[in-house]
């Protein structure tokens, strides 16, 4: 009984999208997944933060949770996926691990989540602080002054203090 259609029956088959089909949701929930899915059409978003933005909307917390679980389980939503980007763009933006790690948790991600995230963004941090100097200052600092003021900006984009230490007082030999 091949006809072609790997099995499917040409008779269930819609001629809709199955994003688009009706799951035996409320008027609400689908309202609310609708609203979901254009905050995540913008970019990624913790659950967290879906959840609160869903809620400043009006949506019950109830509609909330079983809208975020569905999105989950259909993959529209994954706090994983989630700190991978926002690893890699705040990293690129010159932000150290430490700012970056206490962000993610500030949006409500997971340790195991920011851990996969972390093992899915090998990062040169040495190359991303020696960029940031560069971009930040004219020349070689002249003082001790200069190295702690240095050491400062580093500690306060989220660099570790070792890290911090250690380029300090860098500059690229001519």
């Amino acid at each position: 009984m091949s006809n072609g259609s790997f099995g499917a029956n040409p008779d269930t088959l819609s001629t809709k999208p199955a994003w688009d089909q009706p799951e035996s949701l409320t008027p609400e929930q689908a309202r609310c997944e609708k609203r979901a899915l254009m905050l995540l059409a913008r970019r990624e978003h913790s659950r967290s933060e879906l959840s609160q933005k869903l809620s400043q909307r009006g949506f019950a917390g109830d509609v909330i949770q079983t809208v975020l679980d569905d999105l989950q389980s259909q993959g529209w939503q994954s706090d994983a996926r989630f700190a991978e980007v926002f690893i890699r763009n705040r990293a690129e933006r010159g932000y150290g691990s430490l700012r970056i790690e206490a962000e993610l948790a500030q949006r409500g991600v997971a340790k195991s989540d920011i851990s996969h995230g972390w093992a899915q963004n090998p990062l040169d941090w040495d190359h991303i602080v020696q960029k940031l100097l560069l971009k930040r200052y004219a020349g070689p600092p002249e003082d001790w002054e200069d190295k702690r003021k240095r050491f400062a900006f580093l500690t306060r984009r989220g660099f570790n203090p070792e890290l911090a230490h250690h380029y300090a007082g860098w500059w690229p030999k001519e």
